[in-house]
């Protein structure tokens, strides 16, 4: 468990964000990929839009927040789409998007690509490149 005051403390010189901030971000990330992995067995080519990181930092108050919430949201975001993953098919695999031009994640060769969500792209999805708005 980290302390309330480790978790504060920073950013260091090798960190922009506390440990507290990076919590809160990866939270709000996984929320984010979690509704954008959604859409894509859902809807027919849903247009996956990206976000601003610092602005979302700054304007949901990560630095003050506690981060018990945002780990508990974390953790449901990341095992109800476990689940959902469970019962894909291969044709819900298949599936197209629209990608905004900053959603980007880096592909299981490590190459960076536009894709829907880490999710999509670690199991292969298809990305229409050509559809971007």
């Amino acid at each position: 468990m980290v302390s309330r005051t480790a978790s504060s403390t920073g950013p260091t010189p090798t960190a922009a964000w506390t440990a507290r901030q990076v919590t809160h971000h990866l939270a709000d990330s996984e929320m984010t990929s979690a509704i954008r992995f959604r859409l894509l067995p859902c809807e027919d080519n849903p247009q996956i839009h990206g976000y601003d990181e610092a602005n979302f930092a700054r304007r949901l108050f990560y630095a003050q927040r506690s981060i018990a919430p945002a780990l508990a949201a974390l953790k449901a975001a990341h095992d109800t789409t476990a689940q959902i993953i469970e019962h894909l098919s291969d044709s819900d695999w298949q599936r197209r998007a629209r990608i905004s031009p900053n959603v980007k994640v880096i592909s299981p060769n490590g190459s960076a690509s536009v894709a829907a969500s880490a999710s999509f792209a670690a199991n292969g999805a298809s990305v229409d490149e050509t559809n971007v708005l």
